[in-house]
């Protein structure tokens, strides 16, 4: 039998949090990359480039091509894996069935992290979102489904938790449970119990995801009452940080409070999947974005900007092949994953490393702000050893020196055209949009997220 792999996205979740917060993961870790780059700033663009190792602009999944429908198979990653594919994800959004992303697999579920607590329940949300019900007609439908499915209880609770939930926001109590973790890692454990052939498991969760608040059983001081939903976060990455003071404390207190829970939880999962599964399993532990949190040198908020903040990801791997212990600050891309995953599958954990890594990032999904023309325009960056450059659609370019997470300006000046033509084969103007409206249970699910 061949050797199992575990892809684990924690969707989110920036480097330097990570190393502070997430102490347990990195002790098991056989391989750390320290300076791992994602390919894009969001989770669209990002997640597709990670399994078909190209940029945005050639696969063409970002946010003037918002599906994954056109790609196939022979595209990505899996044409090269025999194992069995399955998928658990709490992001319902930009990895939903509706946008293709479920036809990657043999098996994949979604759970939305809000109201799917019972993962064999029906999910309440999802179910309003699809009804063409109205009135109590629709509730007494949700529950007829549910009985002649044989989960009525599961999704009665699922629709419980759900307004309890909803009812605690802003109140002097916290939030009773987790954004999705632990019935994503309770179906995943779940689904690779039982398959009997080698398999390949992606997992997505949201915890370090916004809108935050303060959680049943988190290590965070932020008041119960705080909700960062209470604020419009583009008038937060719009504004002056000094406006914000108090809001930027609370929302950076709860995400390091998520990463930490992540970290055990994660954790645990690693030991049930172990004990659980036939055969050897090879974790492999990453981000699809990190996320900016207007610190003094950052100049943004969320992850709308190609920043490093939001770029640099934490990567490793528990349970490496062949015994491989390695801690490496070479210069390491997400767009390697295929070659990584594949050299796992192989029993060998190849060389990734790059002299120089790209990003890419083509527009936004939304903006509501004055300052569309900025944040909705296209920009790229390559990363080397000492220096990154950056430029964008509006003729803007720059040198950065970078120090973990961070960045600080060196110069205003072009791009070396080895960097710019390397790794770009279209210019921003060659990029065509072929946008369409989303469905509106998509739709519905990234205004939970904040997109909308």
């Amino acid at each position: 039998m061949s050797r199992n792999i575990v892809l684990l996205v924690l969707d989110t979740v920036r480097k330097d949090t990570f190393d502070e917060y997430a102490t347990r993961l990195q002790r098991r870790a056989d391989i750390s990359y320290d300076r791992c780059y994602a390919a894009s700033h969001y989770t669209l663009p990002s997640h597709a480039s990670m399994l078909t190792g190209v940029l945005p602009h050639r696969h063409g999944v970002h946010s003037k091509n918002t599906s994954y429908r056109h790609l196939d198979i022979a595209d990505t990653v899996f044409s090269d894996l025999p194992h069995q594919r399955l998928g658990v994800s709490a992001n319902t959004g930009f990895l939903s069935h509706e946008l293709g992303f479920g036809s990657f697999f043999d098996q994949y579920t979604t759970l939305n992290g809000e109201t799917a607590w019972f993962p064999d329940g029906i999910n309440i949300s999802d179910f309003l979102d699809e009804t063409t019900e109205e009135g109590l007609d629709k509730y007494l439908t949700y529950l007829n489904e549910a009985n002649k499915n044989g989960v009525l209880y599961q999704s009665i609770a699922n629709g419980f938790m759900a307004k309890l939930n909803s009812t605690l926001q802003g109140t002097p109590f916290p939030r009773i449970r987790d954004y999705g973790a632990n019935s994503v890692f309770d179906k995943a454990v779940d689904v690779v119990s039982q398959t009997k052939e080698e398999f390949f498991l992606f997992i997505n969760v949201l915890e370090a995801h916004g809108p935050l608040e303060s959680v049943r059983g988190w290590d965070s001081t932020v008041p119960n009452r705080w909700y960062s939903g209470k604020e419009d976060s583009w008038a937060v990455c719009d504004g002056p940080a000094d406006d914000y003071t108090e809001y930027l404390e609370n929302y950076r207190n709860v995400y390091e409070a998520a990463v930490d829970y992540l970290d055990r939880r994660v954790s645990r999962f690693v030991d049930t999947v172990q004990e659980r599964t036939q055969g050897e399993t090879t974790f492999v532990i990453t981000a699809d974005h990190g996320e900016a949190l207007q610190y003094p040198t950052e100049n943004s908020f969320g992850h709308r900007e190609l920043s490093t903040p939001v770029l640099h990801v934490p990567c490793l791997i528990i349970n490496a092949p062949g015994n491989a212990t390695e801690s490496t600050d070479e210069l390491v891309s997400q767009l390697s994953f295929p070659d990584l995953l594949t050299g796992i599958a192989n029993e060998n954990v190849p060389d990734i490393s790059q002299s120089a890594v790209p990003a890419e990032k083509l527009g936004v999904y939304y903006c509501p702000s004055d300052r569309k023309d900025f944040w909705t325009r296209g920009v790229r960056a390559v990363y080397t050893e000492d220096i990154l450059y950056r430029w964008d659609s509006l003729g803007n370019a720059s040198q950065y020196s970078v120090s973990t997470s961070s960045e600080e300006l060196l110069a205003e000046k072009d791009v070396p055209r080895e960097y710019s033509e390397a790794f770009f084969a279209k210019t921003f103007g060659e990029i065509v949009s072929t946008e369409t409206a989303q469905p509106d249970a998509v739709a519905s699910r990234l205004q939970s997220l904040g997109y909308l």
